[in-house]
């Protein structure tokens, strides 16, 4: 009888506690979120964080293409994904010159190179088979 009592009330507070808000974040899905690039890492390892004040994001909408912001070029892509498995294939950019410290190409062949993803919270995590990734943050709409 006592053993009955103690697993209630372990239940009952199991349960309260399910209730409360402990700061969750936002749930984002892939679809219809801007998410912006904050870091990537290269084939060799080295991780690149400072963008130079520069924009690079994918957009995907509800059907299987992306719009890209690759600094100051603008994309198409397609892209299609079964479970974490992802393939993106960016198709046309705008061909204007960035300057010498824009990573556009870098970041283009990195979605290229797509094959699989991983939504975090507000991360968004693209990886090839070399282990390069790009990290993303979702941006409110």
């Amino acid at each position: 009888m006592k053993l009955t009592g103690i697993l209630l009330s372990l239940c009952g507070v199991l349960a309260l506690s399910g209730c409360q808000d402990f700061g969750a974040q936002p749930i984002f899905g892939l679809r219809g979120t801007p998410w912006k690039l904050q870091s990537f890492e290269t084939v060799d390892g080295d991780v690149i964080t400072d963008l130079n004040g520069r924009t690079y994001s994918i957009t995907f909408p509800d059907d299987s293409t992306a719009a890209v912001r690759a600094d100051c070029n603008s994309c198409s892509a397609v892209y299609e994904t079964a479970g974490s498995f992802m393939e993106v294939t960016v198709q046309s950019c705008t061909e204007m010159y960035c300057g010498p410290e824009s990573l556009d190409e870098q970041f283009i062949d990195g979605l290229n190179r797509t094959t699989s993803f991983r939504l975090l919270g507000n991360l968004l995590i693209l990886r090839d088979d070399g282990n390069a990734v790009l990290n993303f943050t979702a941006q409110q709409n």
